[in-house]
């Protein structure tokens, strides 16, 4: 199933380099592609998208209302919030009064914008990941292989049970018990509520997954 996809982003690199990594995955098609709120919310009532994903950098009352009125007229989106940093609770509750359903920093890379995209669209947990320092799970870290580690890393990055098994050169059955133990170990039932449980526990190093898509 292809989830549609909008995003706001008024610098024009990050916004057309955003665009072309989204329109690469097989299950993501963005619908368009704005410079302010107010565009994005047109856009929002034409193309009707499932997922809006906006850059929540000021977080200033007008930026509020804007986000407001995406919700009115489409009450049924999932807004993913950009930040420039990883959130604080502060800026967790101004997010939450935009109706934003999940915050995720730019520094987190490509991997975590589509992981964001994908919990939310699988109708999984939308919780705001925080400070690394204050939600890390220790016992989840200290008791995760390299290689379990591996496979959460890669399946964060979006690539299949076949993919992972082919870049990390083990077989197909190998790759799901891991992914079993995975589950076992964050307390979650499927890979969308893994990967959003991983993020906030600061399980995640998108840079890592990266490196493990281009083999390294």
């Amino acid at each position: 199933m292809t989830t549609l996809v909008a995003l706001q982003q008024p610098q024009r690199l990050f916004r057309d380099g955003l665009t072309s990594l989204l329109a690469r995955e097989a299950d993501i098609d963005v619908v368009g592609a704005s410079v302010s709120k107010d565009e994005l919310v047109a856009l929002c009532r034409q193309a009707k998208p499932a997922v809006a994903l906006v850059d929540v950098a000021a977080g200033a009352d007008d930026e509020l209302h804007v986000l407001a009125a995406l919700r009115t007229i489409r009450p049924v989106i999932d807004i993913v919030g950009l930040s420039p940093t990883v959130a604080t609770p502060a800026m967790a509750v101004r997010a939450r009064r935009g109706g934003v359903r999940l915050l995720v920093p730019r520094c987190g890379g490509i991997a975590g914008i589509l992981a964001a995209i994908r919990t939310v669209s699988a109708g999984g947990p939308r919780p705001f990941p925080m400070d690394p320092s204050s939600t890390r799970s220790p016992r989840a870290r200290s008791t995760m292989t390299d290689r379990e580690l591996a496979v959460l890393h890669l399946v964060g990055a979006g690539f299949t049970s076949k993919e992972i098994s082919g870049r990390l050169e083990i077989s197909h059955k190998t790759v799901e018990n891991h992914k079993q133990r995975i589950f076992a170990k964050l307390g979650v039932q499927n890979q969308a509520h893994a990967v959003s449980v991983a993020i906030r526990a600061g399980l995640l190093r998108p840079n890592r997954a990266i490196d493990l898509a281009v083999g390294g």
